[in-house]
């Protein structure tokens, strides 16, 4: 299925039966087939209707409530549907900016459920974003800093394996772990390769070969984000992977990737900026003994930059150039 942000928006114009009555929904957008529904219910909260999970948890805060296996009746048919996960969202649909936001979120947790058949750890997610109401509090270097890690893994010949060693770290020091060797993935969007480290980075613990992936993303005003960028990667991975990177992505953004729109980038130009350097080319403090926690910045050289040739030894074998 392929709904839109301004299809939905459309449908949800027409003049809806305030009844009180949260078990019945106006649902303009449902398809039968998959039991998935975009509408309004009686109370006037903008609703999600998924097919029924059973080992879900229900939950209700100030702006959400969902009930994971529940009776509902379309309002447009008069027909009770099988039991459903209902995503109820209290917001003032006056202010239309933020309706397109919740309906961009909403259609999100479509693509998850289409795609893996299961929305329901990404609705847990927005529990903690939009619990007490719609803000969007993403701050832009956390989305700017996974879509470096997801440039890497697009940029990898097999971005399975990629995906398979992202997050695997237990002490979450670095963003990728293969064998003994570890990969920090930087992000800047300046014209030189100027990144933030800390100690718990640098320099490595013993027996560990540490090595820096620095990407400069090239910012557009038109151009790729990073809802179109997992959905590139996704489309490369069996789907276990897909839905480990759904995940990651979730637990990191808070939303699935889709309901992020800015920044955009040109994808070309930031792959091609990709380099590794190992982790002794880094300009390090020297830490004393008895200090912890620094954190600088450091420049690195371009000209001790590696391409991505090292990143697939590394992502492949563990090994070293």
């Amino acid at each position: 299925m392929s709904w839109t942000i301004e299809e939905v928006v459309r449908s949800l114009t027409a003049e809806f039966a305030i009844t009180g009555d949260e078990n019945s929904v106006s649902l303009p957008m449902f398809d039968k087939s998959l039991g998935i529904g975009i509408g309004v219910d009686g109370a006037g909260a903008l609703t999600l209707v998924l097919p029924g999970l059973e080992n879900q948890t229900a939950f209700e805060t100030k702006a959400m409530k969902f009930e994971p296996w529940c009776e509902t009746t379309w309002v447009e048919q008069s027909e009770k549907l099988p039991r459903c996960a209902v995503l109820r969202c209290k917001l003032d649909r006056g202010d239309k900016q933020l309706e397109q936001l919740v309906v961009g979120v909403l259609l999100s947790l479509v693509d998850l459920q289409v795609r893996f058949n299961d929305a329901g750890h990404a609705i847990w997610a927005l529990k903690e974003l939009f619990g007490e109401g719609f803000k969007v509090s993403v701050q832009m270097s956390v989305i700017r800093g996974l879509i470096g890690e997801l440039l890497v893994i697009y940029s990898a010949d097999q971005p399975s394996r990629a995906v398979s060693a992202w997050h695997v770290d237990v002490d979450d020091r670095y963003d990728f772990s293969v064998n003994h060797s570890r990969i920090e993935v930087k992000t800047s969007i300046s014209s030189v390769r100027q990144h933030r480290f800390t100690s718990r980075q640098l320099p490595p613990l013993h027996s560990i070969e540490v090595w820096v992936a620095s990407v400069q993303l090239a910012e557009v005003a038109v151009g790729e984000n990073i809802g179109s960028l997992f959905n590139l990667i996704a489309e490369k991975l069996p789907l276990e992977e897909a839905r480990k990177l759904a995940e990651v992505v979730v637990e990191t953004l808070g939303v699935p990737a889709s309901a992020v729109v800015e920044p955009h980038f040109d994808l070309q130009s930031s792959l091609d900026s990709i380099r590794l350097f190992p982790a002794n080319s880094v300009p390090t403090p020297v830490i004393t003994p008895g200090t912890s926690g620094l954190e600088w910045t450091a420049y690195v050289d371009e000209a001790d930059g590696i391409g991505l040739g090292q990143l697939n030894q590394l992502l492949n074998d563990g090994g070293t150039a």
